[in-house]
């Protein structure tokens, strides 16, 4: 399984959100 990919996109994401807001 991939979940740490995913993890790792998940984390990605809520930085660039957190980030953006």
């Amino acid at each position: 399984m991939k979940v740490n990919l995913l993890k790792d996109i998940a984390e990605f994401v809520n930085e660039s959100i957190l980030g953006g807001v």
